[in-house]
C-alpha cells in the first residue's frame, strides 16, 4: 500500500474515507455501498480488519483493550489517513468519535450516520461525550437516520432537520416476499 499523497491528476475514482468499526458487518455493508457506487473507499477503524480492495487505517493491535489510549491513537490515525488519502467525502458511522471529532469537524463534505446509542441520553449522549456528539452533528453536512425515533432524538439535541436524510433499513424484496416459505 502506498503511503504518499496521490496527486489529483493520478486519481481515477472519487475517494471516500469511512470512519467506523470495520469489523462490524452492518457498517461494512453500508461502507461498501460507496464502493459499489463507484468510489474508491478507505477505512479508519478502531480495530484492524482485512477488507478486499480496501486500505484500512487502524491503531496498533496492542492497545485494543485500553479505551482512552485507543481513542487518542484513533485520532492520530484519522489525521494520517486524511493526509494520505485526501478524500472527497468522509462518511462517519456513529456520531460519538471522541478526540477524532476534532479532525472530522474541519472536513467537508462530511456525512454522519447515527446508529442509536450515539444520540440517546441513556447511552453515549451523556457526560463529556455529549460535547463530541453535538460538535460532530453541528459540523456534518448531512446526517442519516434510520427511524422517526432517531429523528426525534436528533431534534432534542439540536436543529438538524435540514440535514437529516432518512435511510430505513429493509430487506431485498427480490429475494424475500411476504408469505413466501423461506
Amino acid at each position: 500500500s502506498r503511503t504518499s499523497r496521490v496527486s489529483v491528476e493520478e486519481r481515477t475514482l472519487p475517494r471516500m474515507l469511512i470512519v467506523g468499526d470495520a469489523k462490524s458487518p452492518l457498517i461494512r455493508e453500508r461502507g461498501f455501498i460507496g464502493q459499489r457506487a463507484g468510489h474508491e473507499i478507505f477505512w479508519v477503524s478502531p480495530f484492524a480488519a482485512q477488507l478486499a480492495g480496501v486500505r484500512v487505517f487502524a491503531p496498533p493491535e496492542g492497545i485494543k483493550s485500553m479505551r482512552a489510549v485507543r481513542q487518542l491513537a484513533l485520532a492520530f490515525v484519522l489525521r494520517r489517513a486524511i493526509s494520505v488519502v485526501r478524500p472527497e467525502l468522509i462518511h462517519v458511522h456513529y456520531a460519538y468519535q471522541a478526540l477524532a471529532t476534532n479532525s472530522l469537524c474541519g472536513f467537508h463534505p462530511l456525512v454522519v450516520s447515527v446508529m442509536g446509542g450515539d444520540v440517546l441520553p441513556d447511552q453515549s449522549y451523556r457526560g463529556y461525550g455529549k460535547r463530541f456528539v453535538r460538535r460532530l452533528l453541528d459540523a456534518a453536512d448531512r446526517i442519516t437516520s434510520k427511524s422517526e425515533f432517531l429523528d426525534t432524538a436528533l431534534a432534542s439535541i439540536g436543529d438538524y432537520g435540514h440535514k437529516v436524510r432518512r435511510i430505513t433499513w429493509g430487506i431485498d424484496l427480490s429475494h424475500y416476499s411476504p408469505m413466501r416459505d423461506t
